[in-house]
């Protein structure tokens, strides 16, 4: 697991980013049994199919099953595992509660263990979080009917000498990691404990492998996310949440920061495209989508967006491809605190048609920070009369951050039939800038002293059409 999120923080390093958006509204969703996984134990079941419940069992309706195998995404050898209580780099760290005097521990098992590994059962007691005793059993060969095992520990029957157990159970030599096979495996059931001083010791919670917990994720339909890795973490990447008026539910991409059994713990900032992430290989592109919308078009949407601190922002992405090579990139940031649905767009002129696409919206890289979209689109601006204007319109904002005085500065338009308007986050137009022709640019300047600090975005429109837009910063 940690692998897998590891390798997705190298595939967010750089952003890779109608013709219909599929789902560009977000409204298709569909909850996922993930895996089953035991109460009160940690396992691999996380990992795929290396632990499961199974129906053969000695008692009870279930025992679990362990096996080691070839991760089918990244090629790594994994050995199945159960775990009770904690371990750290330097061993048994925290455990649950356990008082008896117990000195002997007793577990069915079948297993088949490939030649030169060795299947392990590791007891460990703690009192006060230090460790008392550790014993180590293994096995090797087959057993393949169940059998009672029963082991005697080093720690003996003494009274108020521990306060707390850990148990560890694997399919391979997870401790020496001398020869882990992919084929060797175990099923477990029945772990408990006897006294030779007491009739009765404390139970290990769950030890039958009755009690499992399903773990689902709800997730996009048509999108990638992160949200299976996520899960086993309590996070979500990518949540559901309602939309605008135009349907019911957006996506909001969510800035996690996850942590392992090992004390470490990365930031996942929510990231999702409309393609299909590179699993096989975290250097390279995701998978597009095909592409059959314009040369030039405008990126359209709702957004809200929540950073987390100061400096931080969120990203739109759009990326096109021809043939599998890359082609072009546009993208919007979102700096700002915009806590209501709020319209934003961009366009986009490209000199060559391309074949496929991928949309990726980022939600920022602070812990908390989250992205919320709807109502994704992509319109046809080849049509629109200003199309040959719009490639070769250069516009220039100045200063920015402004303080009182707004200057505008625009080349290869002539002033016909224009506007420079000034709208804040929400929309509301703020400030009309007159434009006069100055040579071949068009100039324009307005005083902002009335106008509230925050970000503000400009439109330069020409018969009654937004040829391009932008943002500034107003002190």
């Amino acid at each position: 697991m940690k692998k897998v999120l590891l390798a997705f923080c190298c595939l967010i390093s750089g952003y890779s980013y109608a013709q219909v958006i599929t789902d560009g509204s977000f409204e298709n969703w569909t909850t996922e049994l993930l895996y089953e996984d035991i109460e009160w134990w940690n396992s691999g079941a996380s990992e795929g199919r290396i632990v499961y419940k199974s129906t053969d069992r000695v008692e009870g309706d279930y025992s679990v099953y362990m096996e080691t195998s070839i991760d089918s995404v990244y090629g790594d050898t994994l050995f199945g595992f159960v775990l009770y209580g904690e371990f750290g780099d330097q061993g048994p760290e925290s455990g649950l509660p356990f008082l008896s005097p117990a000195d002997t521990v007793k577990v069915s098992l079948k297993y088949d263990i490939m030649p030169g590994d060795t299947g392990i059962m590791l007891v460990s007691f703690l009192k006060l979080g230090v460790e008392q005793s550790t014993d180590l059993f293994t096995f090797t060969g087959s057993q393949s009917t169940w059998a009672e095992f029963s082991f005697p520990l080093s720690i003996g029957a003494n009274v108020g000498d521990r306060d707390s157990l850990v148990i560890a159970i694997a399919s391979s030599n997870a401790l020496g990691e001398v020869g882990i096979t992919p084929g060797s495996w175990m099923m477990v059931d029945d772990v408990h404990f006897a006294s030779s001083i007491s009739p009765v010791v404390d139970e290990v919670r769950n030890g039958g492998f009755e009690v499992w917990n399903d773990i689902e994720v709800e997730d996009l339909d048509d999108w990638s996310s992160f949200n299976a890795e996520l899960a086993s973490f309590g996070a979500v990447g990518a949540r559901k949440v309602a939309g605008t008026q135009n349907g019911t539910s957006a996506v909001r991409v969510e800035t996690n920061e996850v942590y392992y059994g090992d004390g470490s713990s990365d930031t996942i900032p929510g990231y999702i495209i409309n393609g299909v992430f590179n699993q096989q290989d975290s250097s390279s592109n995701n998978i597009p989508v095909g592409y059959n919308g314009p040369i030039a078009g405008r990126l359209s949407g709702d957004f809200k967006y929540s950073p987390a601190g100061q400096g931080e922002s969120g990203f739109l992405g759009i990326t096109f491809y021809k043939g599998g090579s890359y082609l072009d990139e546009y993208g919007y940031e979102f700096d700002s605190f915009t806590p209501v649905f709020t319209s934003f767009e961009f366009d986009y002129v490209l000199q060559v048609l391309p074949d496929s696409f991928e949309i990726s919206l980022y939600s920022g890289d602070m812990p908390g920070s989250s992205l919320t979209m709807d109502n994704l689109a992509i319109s046809d601006i080849t049509a629109i009369d200003n199309y040959d204007d719009l490639k070769t319109i250069d516009i220039t904002v100045f200063p920015n951050p402004v303080k009182e005085s707004f200057h505008v500065s625009i080349n290869g338009v002539s002033e016909k039939a224009t506007s420079f308007k000034i709208i804040d986050v929400l929309g509301n137009e703020v400030a009309n800038v007159p434009l006069l022709l100055k040579g071949n640019n068009l100039e324009g300047k307005t005083e902002l002293n009335d106008v509230s600090a925050g970000v503000y975005f400009y439109q330069f429109i020409k018969n009654n059409e937004v040829l391009k837009s932008g943002k500034f910063t107003k002190l």
